[in-house]
């Protein structure tokens, strides 16, 4: 996926699964749904439950770190909020670390600058993504609606990556 043509959300689920698998054993992370641009039935949902504007998306806790760390999750051209802004500076007076991240290796950077020691890198996770890649032999066999269907080959997999269909 190329970092243009990448959506809000698909950056939150790469880095959602990235921080499952890269964070030491024992860590914490989750994502928090501020519903953003959702109906004005649910904002007031959520406001009355104690939600508050600015909020960032995903929370780190690791082990043996006394304070957590906050990752705003940006599109490319995305702009942080005057209530992202307030939420930053008040998470940064009680000493937790908060980043806007825009991929899933300015999140990566942002764990490595709080030196998290790290069970997985991107880019060796991307590295191993290939390397299964390069043995997938097409597969055909019939669906249950009695269509066929194939597993992608090494150079369609590859045409996809260039096209930013996969990651």
């Amino acid at each position: 996926m190329t970092r243009a043509a990448a959506s809000e959300q698909s950056i939150h689920q790469v880095i959602a699964t990235y921080l499952t698998r890269a964070l030491p054993e024992g860590s914490l992370h989750f994502a928090i749904d501020s519903a953003g641009k959702a109906s004005l039935a649910i904002a007031q949902r959520l406001k009355a439950r104690g939600g508050m504007r600015g909020v960032a998306d995903h929370f780190v806790a690791v082990p043996g770190k006394p304070s957590p760390i906050w990752l705003e999750v940006k599109a490319p051209a995305g702009v942080v909020s005057a209530a992202q802004e307030h939420f930053a500076a008040c998470v940064s007076r009680f000493g937790h670390a908060y980043y806007v991240v825009r991929s899933v290796e300015d999140a990566e950077y942002a764990l490595r600058l709080e030196r998290i020691p790290l069970r997985a890198t991107v880019s060796g996770i991307r590295a191993s993504i290939a390397a299964q890649n390069e043995g997938l032999r097409p597969v055909r066999r019939r669906a249950s609606s009695g269509k066929r269907m194939e597993r992608a080959t090494p150079a369609q997999v590859q045409r996809a990556r260039s096209a930013g269909v996969l990651v």
